[in-house]
């Protein structure tokens, strides 16, 4: 069998290799500033992959990669930094930190991934459990490894000695199989053992829903493992997801360090029991495509956007507040778009931005002093009705206020502007990127997440 990734390997166009790429970071803190300098250096390099012409789907035989891996790999922006140098600048009570990552770290990619891949091939044959777990991480960092190389001009011609779906069916011969979610908890113990993760709920292959199977998994999982409560104070983040097969489920987790190293791994397989009485398959399928279709992206001016527990996984529940957070890489002007499906039904709705009943008061303008500093749009509480939610930020370095779509408020105060998510993400996305030209930059981004009662 062949397996396809989106690998750049022979003919590595030249305009790709980057001398030098750095990330930007702001916090109360130095290690808070540095935290968000790496994650901004992560996703520089990850949006240089997805938008560069010379990346393509190469063939790679037989190691048991798929291009959803790469993918949920970029577009989580989780790519290893390693030999970054950092610069710490206090400024207006804040602390700015500027990471470095020069093409001259090549040679510790290099160093690493030799290591790397030495070690795999002594644990190529394992059959017990914690070697099986070591080689599935160190088959994640492989890939991502590879990645990070392929941009600083460097085809690694070596491939992985072993398939990742031969490790994971040792894995799960090693571990059997899995009849209750009790019984997963003492499993996962057994592997990550490290003190202060904080655990998100695993996500479906090909959805950012987080069902209430993926949230009774979490909570599992924070009881039997020495969790932290937020994030931002955790040591290692532990993520997941996972496919649904015919009569079991295969569920993925692997623990990240600060700096996207992937540092424990584990594959399980479900048994009918442990999941039964949970709704495990996704529900917003349509509503995520329309925000992950031809997702406008480029280093050019780079969006973000985040909660107060992140950007990935996410799950809140009734009674909880989430805090949105956006960030431009440059000065200019965005707006929010909410794209929802819940009992009430679909809708799109602009997201509140100033007090206000006008077009203007939805646009929010970036100014040099706030460029790559997360500014805080709102927090609001979860109430009911509950569903999956993805917000759409459109910014442009030119003023957007021709481009908000008009709209009405409807008896709850959302400011619609249509019921069809699809064709509302389609024309705001095709009226920003037709305003991109000449001086003129324009990008988006999207964040999802779930709440339940």
């Amino acid at each position: 069998m062949r397996f396809f990734i989106l690998l750049l390997l022979l003919g590595l166009n030249t305009s790709l290799v980057q001398a030098q790429l750095f990330g930007t970071g702001f916090g109360k803190t130095q290690d808070e500033a540095r935290r968000e300098a790496l994650a901004d250096l992560s996703s520089q390099i990850s949006v240089t992959i997805q938008t560069s012409s010379a990346l393509r789907e190469s063939e790679v035989t037989g190691k048991g990669y798929n291009q959803n891996f790469v993918r949920e790999v970029l577009t989580r922006s989780e790519l290893p930094v390693i030999g970054a140098t950092f610069a710490y600048t206090e400024k207006s009570g804040s602390t700015e930190c500027r990471a470095v990552l020069e093409k001259a770290v090549l040679a510790l990619y290099e160093s690493e991934l030799k290591n790397l891949l030495a070690d795999a091939k002594k644990l190529s044959t394992a059959t017990d459990i914690s070697s099986l777990s070591r080689l599935l991480s160190l088959s994640d960092q492989y890939v991502k490894f590879r990645l990070v190389m392929a941009v600083l001009g460097k085809t690694v011609v070596e491939e992985f000695p072993v398939s990742r779906t031969d490790i994971e069916a040792r894995f799960e011969a090693a571990a059997g199989d899995i009849t209750s979610l009790d019984q997963l908890a003492k499993a996962a113990a057994l592997i990550f053992k490290d003190n202060g993760y904080y655990v998100f709920p695993p996500e479906v292959q090909n959805s950012r829903e987080i069902t209430p199977f993926a949230a009774a998994i979490r909570e599992r999982l924070t009881g039997a493992l020495r969790t932290v409560p937020e994030p931002s104070t955790a040591a290692l983040k532990l993520i997941g997801s996972y496919t649904v097969l015919d009569n079991a489920i295969e569920l993925n987790l692997r623990a990240l360090s600060e700096t996207g190293i992937t540092v424990q791994s584990a594959t399980f397989k479900l048994k009918p029991s442990a999941y039964t009485g949970y709704r495990y398959t996704p529900e917003t399928l349509s509503l995520e495509a329309l925000a992950a279709q031809d997702l406008l992206v480029t280093n050019d001016l780079r969006a973000d956007i985040t909660t107060n527990r992140g950007k990935n996984n996410l799950l809140f529940k009734a009674g909880e507040t989430v805090k949105v957070l956006v960030k431009l890489s440059k000065p200019g002007y965005l707006y929010l778009v909410g794209h929802t499906q819940n009992a009430d039904g679909k809708f799109s709705y602009l997201v509140p931005i100033h007090n206000g009943k006008t077009k203007r008061d939805f646009v929010l303008f970036v100014n040099t002093d706030d460029v790559n500093k997360w500014m805080e749009i709102g927090e609001f509480e979860i109430t009911s009705p509950f569903g999956t939610e993805t917000i759409q930020a459109l910014a442009s370095t030119a003023d957007l206020i021709d481009q908000v779509p008009d709209f009405y408020f409807d008896s709850k105060g959302y400011a619609v502007v249509g019921k069809n998510p699809a064709e509302v993400a389609a024309k705001t996305r095709a009226i920003l990127k037709k305003a991109g030209t000449g001086q003129t930059k324009t990008t988006e981004t999207v964040l999802t997440f779930t709440t339940l009662p």
